[in-house]
């Protein structure tokens, strides 16, 4: 799947590179722990997590839609550039 193991080669967009890697080992210790229904449990949790960013409404729209790990990495890697 595709998962970045770091953003580092991503410029930083408002400094939230590190807000995001935590979304994602979140995500990847619910998808870990309890499959599929872990990541449609994470819905609530990602929209909490980019609460106050910049077009927070549209990565709203988006992550809560998500049925992977790999949608929720590349909605963030698209957030970056």
């Amino acid at each position: 799947p595709f998962l970045p193991e770091s953003f580092d080669g991503v410029k930083i967009r408002r400094g939230q590179g590190g807000v995001f890697k935590v979304i994602l080992e979140h995500a990847r210790l619910a998808q870990k722990i309890y499959g599929k229904q872990g990541i449609l449990e994470m819905r609530k949790h990602l929209c909490h997590y980019v609460a106050g960013l910049a077009e927070a409404k549209k990565l709203r729209e988006k992550l809560v839609r998500v049925e992977s790990l790999d949608e929720i990495a590349r909605i963030l890697v698209t957030y970056h550039t």
